[in-house]
Formats: C-alpha cells, structure tokens, sequence
C-alpha cells in the first residue's frame, strides 16, 4: 500500500544559513581541506576544495582533470567511451602528476574496463548508475573488493535514502554518492516521478554515513555557490557538479560553438548521449536533456570562486574549518 512521509523533505533553495558570532577577521584563516578515507580501504585523498567535477562527457576528461587537481579540487572520468580510451584519459592524468577519479558502470564489459585501469594505475573509482541501491551495484562492488581488496577506493551511487547508505555500509564501499533527479540536465522527476530533494538527502544520508566513517558525496541540485556550502554544512564531505564546470574551457566540447558562444551540456541519460554509448536502434526513454551553456571562466578560477564562497560561509558562523562549520552551523527554512 502506498504510503506518505510525514516529514516535509527541502531542496537547498528552501533553507539558508543563519549567522552566528564570529571572530574571524579575514577568510585566508579558513581552511576548507577535506579528507575521502574509508575504514574499508588503506587509500584516502586530501583535497582542498571540496569540489569534484561530474563524470559526464561534456564536462570531464583529461583536460579538466588535470587543471581541478592543479586548483585543489577533483575530477571524475566519465565511463562513455572505449576501454583503450578511458586508459589513455587516465594516463593523460598521471603523465600530468595529477590524480582523479575513474568510472564504471554495472553493464558490458565493466569488469575488463576495471581492471584495464587499476593496470593503468587507478585507484579511485566510481560505479556509476542511476539507481545504486541495487543487486546490480552490489555485485558490481563486492567484485572489485575482492578482486582489488583494499587497494582500490570505492565511491557508490547515485542513492537517495538513508536506508541505502546502510546496505552500502554492509557491501563495504568507501563513500557514497547521493541525489536522484536533482541535476540541472536530469529529467528523472519529470519522466519517472522519482526525486529526492538534496538537502534532506544530504542530511539524512550524512547523519548515518557518519556513524562509520564513510564519506558523502552530494552530486547534482547545486544552482550556486551558497549550496555547496549548504551541502558541506548538512554533512556532505564534497560536492560533484556538472553545471559549474560545463563550458569551461577544459571541458570536453561536443558538437562545436554557437554563433553564440555556447557549447553543449547533456545529461548522461538523454537522447543525444543515448545514441552515441548505445549500439541498438532501441533508445531507453531518456531521462536527461541536452541544453546549450555560456562559456565559463577557467576551471580553476571556478574552484577559486567556490572556495572564496565557502570561505566566506564558514567565516559567516564563525568556523575556522569544516569540522567547525558543521559544529556552528544553523539552518532556517524559508517561508512559503
């Protein structure tokens, strides 16, 4: 029988950050360094930034990859390319001394493409689907921990219920990534009905994920600066976008510029995606779209732009660092 949630669920635009007293005198005394680490795996990474570009092709490849590491952030790889592709990216990364996240997804040859890039020297990697929460990701996961063990880290998603982040904690993965139809190119809600707000997601799955130690990594739903702030407050550890770092220089330009100066940004689940990663005349019905961006500024003056923002926030409530924030923070809802 069908059943309704009694407590209201909030999207970052519903809530805001109240001030609190502060002694900070300049935002250079804050540190916004965050650590990924697993007592599931001997690997962790320090970055400065919380912030890791989207594994979608219009956004991350080696380019991007590699200017986010020089900036203090992160990317990710996207998985919708050929094996013997997907290693040279990577190696394209290394050969920079740069390090990022690679990709899999749960279908085909992932397990040959997994094992092509731990060869390649990859060892973050993000299993990749619309619905984490499932038998699929599970097998997916409890493959590589056996395969690789402890030397590989494990980020899992896209879940949206604190009730996945418990069968992930059981299937020994090293972080999840939460947020189900919450992106800027995602038609999930529209299509499906299924959506979770990102705020709460954040929250509920953070609360619980921090009870043993596994990071939450909040992708999609972020409009501006201030909600990633909002996301690293409710307890995620970082923050994955494609909207920010869509037409930035470094990313990857597919279909050419506009007379305008835009360049295409698409979901991973539209149509035009669709046609290029499947080889069958039978398309799913999409549940992304493809739009048309401003070019950005570099990928390194947006990580800039959002370090200088969370600085600011946590300067707002009088915190020093993203422990201290989380400690001091308070949240007000909106009115209707």
């Amino acid at each position: 029988m069908a059943y309704i949630h009694p407590t209201p669920s909030y999207e970052y635009s519903d809530v805001f950050i109240v001030p609190n007293h502060s002694t900070i005198t300049s935002r250079k005394q804050v540190n916004t360094e965050v650590q990924l680490a697993s007592p599931n795996s001997d690997l962790s990474l320090s970055i400065m930034v919380p912030a890791i570009s989207a594994n979608m092709d219009t956004v991350t490849g080696s380019k991007m990859a590699i200017a986010l590491w020089e900036a203090g952030a992160i990317g990710a790889l996207h998985r919708f390319n050929s094996i013997p592709e997907a290693v040279e990216e990577f190696l394209e990364v290394q050969r920079a001394q740069a390090n990022c996240f690679v990709s899999l997804g749960v279908n085909s040859n992932w397990q040959e493409r997994a094992s092509a890039l731990y060869e390649a020297g990859a060892r973050f990697f993000i299993v990749d689907i619309a619905h984490g929460h499932s038998s699929m990701m599970e097998n997916t996961v409890k493959w590589l921990r056996s395969r690789f063990g402890r030397d590989i880290f494990i980020v899992a998603g896209n879940i949206g219920t604190s009730w996945a982040v418990d069968s992930m904690k059981n299937w020994k993965v090293d972080a999840v990534k939460v947020g189900i139809g919450g992106g800027k190119v995602c038609l999930t809600k529209n299509v499906t009905g299924v959506v979770t707000p990102m705020f709460t997601t954040v929250l509920e799955c953070s609360q619980l994920a921090s009870k043993w130690g596994i990071p939450v990594i909040a992708d999609g739903g972020a409009r501006e600066y201030g909600d990633v702030a909002k996301a690293i407050g409710a307890g995620a550890t970082a923050v994955m976008s494609g909207y920010f770092f869509a037409g930035c220089p470094e990313s990857p330009c597919v279909g050419g510029t506009t007379e305008k100066g835009e360049v295409i940004y698409r979901g991973m689940a539209s149509s035009e995606a669709a046609v290029k990663v499947r080889s069958t005349d039978t398309l799913p019905t999409p549940e992304g779209e493809s739009i048309f961006v401003s070019k950005k500024p570099s990928a390194k003056e947006v990580v800039e732009l959002l370090k200088g923002g969370l600085q600011s926030a946590y300067s707002y409530v009088g915190a020093t660092s993203t422990h201290e924030f989380r400690e001091n923070i308070t949240f007000g809802i909106r009115g209707r």
